[in-house]
C-alpha cells in the first residue's frame, strides 16, 4: 500500500503508521523508500503533531514546505531525510480511525489537491484490508488468551483426578471382595467416570497447547515408521481384547518428517485407537506407509461403524462426535481429532477421510518428506 501510493504519485517514499493501543500515538506499520534511521525516530506523539491529529479528524493534509511548517513533530529528521513535502491522508475503519498514510515529496509544493483526492482512495481502499488484519490479530490473541486460560485450569484439575483415581484403584484393590455387587458396580461407575475425566483433561491441555504460541516443541527430523509402530503398539491390548487384527504395511527404510516426537505420537495413537475404539470384535485395523512425489502418506483404516454423510463436515470442530457414536455409548471427549488436525497443519500437512456407515473409514495423513541435512 505504502509503495503503490508512492508510485503512483511519483514520489519515492511513503509510510503508514497506526495507532497504538493508547490511541495517543502511531507506530510505525509500513514503509518505502525511507532510510533505517529515518524510521527508528519514534513513534508519532498526537499531542506534538498536529498534523496527524488533523488527519485522524478525517481531514487531509497537504504540507506544501516543510521547513516553514511548525505542524510536524520531527523537523530536523524530515529535513535530514531530504523531505520537502508531505501528503497525509487518514486511514479509517468503520467505527474509528486506524491511522495515517503519509506520502513525502522530495520538492516543495509537490502535491496539488488532485493528488490528494487520489491518495485518499488508496487510503480508504488500504483501510478495509488494514481493518481485516487488525480484526484477525486481535481473534488469534484472544485464542491465545483463551486456550492459556484452559490451560491452565485443566492443569490445576489433572492432579486431584489423578489422585482420585489412584484412591477409588486402592480401594477397589482392598476392599472390592468384601463389597456386594451393587457397590462394586458403584466403584466400577467412578472408575470409569474418572478415567473420562483424565482422558477430558489430557485432551484439554493437548489443544490448548496447540492453539497457544511457544507451547509446541521446536520441530525437528523424526522418523515416522518408528512412531507409527509406536502408536500401533499402544493399541495392541484393547485390539487383542476385542480378537481385532492390526496389520502394518511398510516399504521400510527411512521415513523422515519434520515434526515433534510427541505431536505425531498423539496423532497416531488418537487414529489408531479411534479406529481399534470404533470397530466391532473381530475385525480389522490396517495401517500403511506410502512414499510419493515428496510426501509420505499415512493411511488409518477399519472395518467399524463409519461416519454418517451428514455428520462429515463438522467433525474437525472441537466436542463434535457423530450421531451414530453417541448413540454407541463409547466415551470419547470429541476433542480428538481437532487435535489430529491442528497437529498436522502445524507440520505443514493434511489430513483426508473418507468412510461410509457400517463398513469403515480411512484416515489418511499426508506429510512432506523432511528435507536432506546435507543437500
Amino acid at each position: 500500500m505504502a509503495q503503490n501510493a508512492a508510485q503512483a504519485l511519483l514520489t519515492q517514499r511513503a509510510s503508514i503508521r497506526l495507532l497504538d493501543a493508547s490511541s495517543d500515538r502511531l507506530e510505525l506499520a509500513a514503509s518505502y523508500g525511507l532510510s533505517p534511521r529515518y524510521k527508528d525516530k519514534g513513534p508519532v506523539d498526537l499531542s506534538r503533531d498536529a498534523s496527524a491529529r488533523e488527519a485522524l479528524a478525517g481531514r487531509p493534509v497537504n504540507i506544501s514546505e516543510v521547513r516553514t511548517n511548525a505542524r510536524l513533530q520531527y523537523p530536523e529528521e524530515i529535513a535530514a531525510e531530504g523531505i520537502r513535502s508531505i501528503l497525509v491522508l487518514p486511514i479509517l475503519g468503520r467505527e474509528r480511525a486506524l491511522g495515517i498514510l503519509r506520502v513525502y515529496g522530495e520538492r516543495p509544493n509537490q502535491f496539488s489537491s488532485t493528488d490528494g483526492d487520489f491518495a485518499l482512495t488508496i487510503a480508504r481502499q488500504g483501510a478495509v484490508a488494514i481493518a481485516n488484519a487488525l480484526a484477525h490479530e486481535t481473534l488469534q490473541r484472544r485464542e491465545a488468551e483463551r486456550a492459556l486460560f484452559v490451560r491452565q485450569v485443566t492443569h490445576e484439575l489433572r492432579a486431584p483426578v489423578g489422585a482420585a483415581q489412584s484412591l477409588v484403584r486402592v480401594l477397589i484393590g482392598r476392599v472390592s471382595a468384601k463389597l456386594q455387587a451393587t457397590e462394586r458396580d458403584v466403584l466400577a461407575r467412578v472408575e470409569n467416570r474418572l478415567h473420562v475425566l483424565m482422558d477430558l483433561v489430557d485432551d484439554l491441555l493437548a489443544l490448548a497447547a496447540t492453539q497457544t504460541p511457544g507451547l509446541q516443541p521446536a520441530r525437528e527430523r523424526v522418523d515416522l515408521e518408528k512412531v507409527v509402530r509406536e502408536a500401533i503398539s499402544l493399541s495392541e491390548t484393547q485390539a487383542a481384547q476385542k480378537k481385532i487384527t492390526l496389520q502394518l504395511v511398510s516399504p521400510g527404510g527411512s521415513a523422515v518428517v519434520d515434526a515433534t516426537q510427541d505431536g505425531l505420537l498423539r496423532v497416531f495413537t488418537n487414529l489408531v485407537g479411534n479406529a481399534v475404539k470404533y470397530t466391532p470384535a473381530h475385525g480389522l485395523v490396517r495401517v500403511w506407509i506410502v512414499h510419493e512425489h515428496g510426501t509420505y502418506t499415512v493411511g488409518v483404516a477399519d472395518s467399524g461403524i463409519g461416519i454418517p454423510a451428514a455428520d462429515m463436515p463438522p467433525l474437525w470442530e472441537e466436542f463434535f462426535r457423530a450421531s451414530n457414536v453417541r448413540r454407541s455409548g463409547i466415551n470419547g471427549t470429541g476433542l480428538g481429532l481437532s487435535i489430529v488436525k491442528r497437529l498436522v497443519q502445524g507440520f505443514q500437512g493434511h489430513v483426508r477421510i473418507q468412510s461410509t456407515v457400517d463398513v469403515g473409514t480411512t484416515f489418511s495423513v499426508i506429510l512432506p518428506q523432511a528435507p536432506d541435512p546435507r543437500a
